[in-house]
């Protein structure tokens, strides 16, 4: 190890370092907002709802959180301190607490790279401990949302009372260590975790002297001579983190803090789950899991070949090195053990972002490595040439690390969380702008595995989280899956409202219960002609208790819709195409029932084309059910799909006398860039424009929004005509997942009535 003397200037270092090592820290910084920054669009958590329902509105509130363990059995005060600082100006929008983790992330790294030039032998070590810290993938997880609050704060208290303790070892400043030994305190109300922080002290601490002696070679007997004076120093940091931890051991046996046994998340057992536990280390080199994003296998390989050659390039330095490690080296990876050991407590539950403290270690020997390169360029270069080895060596990290935060932000369980609590308050609010001053809330079970526990589970089990967004509300909830009673006395009550989960859909099916306290749900024949698959799993609390609510009929089952549906009101009418749900029940009662000639029954006789000169990825076989540019979906082709690009050319025959065309219209999805929707009616040899429509994407929509289209044809009458159907964007413009849908194209005529009327 390189000695050489501790600079000289104020507490942060920054003002004296050269202007490349600070250009080569804001890039590292600009990497992580860039990385990191991919979550802001999602949804709070169920975690993150904890902290906005449970945030206290006075310090009488907040004292309680101050002396014992919530009711939730933890100890975390300082998070909801917080929390209570920051709610009154951010209100309730998800959008600026995304910047809360983000920014303290920043924080974190610069307070890291000025403890790292304090540790390490040149300030190029430093950035390169910084970046790997930095830019690793692990704080993809940490950054998500303030979920994972007490993460990055405890990472900012300890990074800070560690720059306190040592700057104020260094200059023999009581106050300083003061301030530390403060800061360490908030850390230990903020996370149990950080009763393992004196050993971390203790390195900081003995690395720093040993970087400011004058000269001296690292001898085993200087190294051994620093940990034994900064010691004392140390054993403050000791003696408060065993007094917590006593505490924490007390509040634990008396059953106040996290509740025991194999299945629960946080069940102390060091020695259960082994083998799973291993799985640090390989997440700690930053190698990827399985990715959720557009070729996955081939980003994962990627990644993984340019972290195996950085990994190879650190492993050819310490066999260059006959396997000996310097003292930085040995104790980054007592760092990394050390601090890790609350999560090997854990029985079961593994989680990625328990690296982010641990990584800290880690990083520090990476900082070796490349100051150990850096050695071996000439003189003159080695400034630049540090630098530059550096940057080639944080490519393959950052690109790991983008590769795994964009597909955590997709399929991890916290975007899944993020989806589930927005989209059912989306469509709770859609269905009810306002609600009374209180409202009782029943559950029905939902057939997704995990989304009725998700729903019924802390801080939204007794209504918080809708309780939340209409204040002055009372909000209670109940679950059929839980065993709670249902309202018998639905019929006369306008506070109770029954909601069904299906598909990233919440519905309100109150009115189907008003008159008998159950449902008849029906399911149209579908175009695979067999069940929707959701249907045929085991809905939560099984099928026998979902009957006593629900009667389900599948017409690929053989049930048939009853002829008086549409006078019946506990019937619920579902279309399943596409592989999701579309509530079709007003449709089938209304506009469905009106008298008319179908357009279009088959494919046969009509035409159509595609323009080429409209982007589409293969002309010979569309990236569609059937292959096709057209076809229908759902059994009874009442849904006619063409891709963009295509156009359809339908004969309509005779034109009957005081008649009109009818049909609805829609995009398909939320996918493709939206295209034109246009209808022409061609008659006389002229085209006329009936309908004129741009068709706009909506990737919160999760189901077709129809646009009724009524076009009196009496100009038209006795005529001979065509329908020509469009779908186009400008050519040269992508068409791929650009469908427009045509829903029960007809014909009414006055010679037709609903009880003749051949469909």
């Amino acid at each position: 190890m390189n000695q050489v003397h501790a600079p000289k200037s104020n507490l942060w270092l920054f003002r004296a370092a050269p202007a490349p090592e600070m250009i080569f820290l804001a890039l590292i910084l600009l990497a992580e907002l860039w990385v990191f920054s991919g979550a802001f669009h999602k949804f709070f958590t169920h975690d993150s709802l904890f902290y906005m329902t449970n945030v206290p509105q006075s310090w009488d509130q907040y004292r309680p959180y101050l002396m014992s363990p919530s009711a939730e059995k933890s100890y975390r005060p300082l998070n909801l301190g917080f929390v209570a600082l920051v709610r009154p100006f951010l209100g309730l929008d998800p959008w600026p607490y995304h910047w809360i983790p983000i920014i303290f992330h920043l924080l974190n790294t610069w307070l890291f790279y000025a403890l790292a030039k304090r540790i390490l032998a040149s300030s190029t070590a430093g950035l390169a401990a910084a970046a790997f810290w930095g830019l690793h993938s692990v704080a993809g997880w940490i950054t998500y949302d303030i979920t994972y609050l007490s993460d990055f704060l405890l990472a900012f208290l300890l990074l800070l009372s560690l720059l306190l303790a040592v700057e104020g070892d260094r200059r023999k400043s009581r106050l300083l260590i003061i301030a530390s030994l403060v800061v360490f305190v908030l850390s230990l109300m903020t996370k149990e975790a950080a009763t393992t922080f004196p050993l971390a002290f203790w390195i900081a601490l003995s690395l720093a002297d040993l970087r400011a002696s004058s000269g001296e070679p690292a001898s085993a007997k200087r190294i051994w001579r620093s940990f034994k004076r900064t010691f004392p120093l140390t054993f403050l940091y000791l003696f408060i983190a065993c007094a917590f931890a006593g505490l924490f051991i007390y509040w634990l046996r008396m059953g106040n803090l996290y509740d025991q046994g194999g299945s629960l998340p946080y069940n102390i057992n060091p020695w259960a789950n082994l083998l799973a536990k291993t799985k640090y280390i390989y997440w700690a080199l930053n190698l990827p899991d399985a990715l959720s994003i557009p070729n996955p296998a081939k980003n994962r390989m990627l990644a993984l070949g340019l972290m195996g050659a950085v990994l190879l390039i650190w492993a050819v330095d310490i066999l260059r090195r006959r396997g000996r490690l310097s003292v930085v080296e040995w104790a980054g990876l007592l760092w990394f053990a050390g601090l890790n050991i609350p999560s090997f407590l854990l029985s079961h539950r593994l989680a990625k972002w328990y690296l982010y403290l641990p990584l800290l270690g880690l990083a520090l020997a990476f900082g070796v490595m490349v100051d150990n390169l850096r050695a071996g360029v000439p003189q003159k270069m080695r400034r630049i040439g540090g630098l530059v080895i550096a940057a080639l060596l944080v490519g393959p990290i950052l690109f790991s690390s983008r590769v795994q935060t964009r597909s955590y932000i997709v399929s991890s369980d916290s975007a899944y969380q993020s989806d589930l609590l927005q989209f059912c308050l989306n469509d709770f609010r859609a269905a009810h702008p306002k609600l009374p001053p209180q409202v009782a809330l029943f559950f029905l079970p939902a057939f997704e595995e995990g989304v009725s526990d998700l729903l019924s589970a802390p801080p939204i089990d007794h209504g918080e989280l809708f309780g939340l967004y209409y204040p002055g509300t009372r909000v209670h909830a109940s679950f059929a899956h839980k065993g709670h009673p249902f309202p018998r006395d639905i019929g006369t009550r306008s506070d109770i409202l029954v909601l069904q989960y299906f598909n990233g859909r919440l519905y309100d099916v109150t009115s189907y219960f008003k008159d008998t306290g159950r449902m008849t749900l029906y399911l149209l024949p579908t175009w695979e002609g067999e069940a929707a698959p959701l249907l045929k799993k085991v809905p939560a609390g099984g099928r026998k208790l979902y009957e006593q609510y629900v009667q389900l009929l599948l017409a690929d089952e053989g049930a048939l819709l009853p002829e008086d549906y549409a006078t019946r009101r506990d019937i619920w009418i579902l279309q399943y195409a596409g592989g999701r749900f579309d509530d079709v029940t007003g449709y089938y009662k209304g506009r469905r029932r009106d008298s008319a000639r179908r357009v279009i029954r088959s494919l046969e006789g009509v035409q159509y084309s595609v323009n080429r000169a409209e982007y589409y990825p293969d002309y010979d076989h569309y990236q569609t059910p059937t292959g096709a540019p057209v076809f229908f979906q759902g059994a009874e082709k009442e849904i006619f799909t063409q891709i963009g690009g295509s156009t359809v050319v339908v004969p309509l025959h005779k034109i009957p006398a005081g008649s009109r065309l009818r049909f609805d219209a829609s995009w398909m999805n939320e996918l493709g860039d939206g295209g034109w929707a246009e209808a022409i009616l061609r008659a006389a040899g002229k085209e006329n424009v009936i309908f004129h429509e741009y068709m706009q994407p909506d990737a919160k929509r999760r189901s077709p929004l129809w646009k009724e289209v009524t076009i009196d044809l009496q100009p038209f009458a006795n005529q001979d005509a065509d329908l020509i159907l469009k779908c186009y964007n400008d050519p040269g413009k992508n068409t791929v997942a650009d469908w427009l849908n045509w829903r029960d194209i007809v014909i009414e005529s006055k010679e037709t009535s609903p009880a003749n009327s051949k469909r």
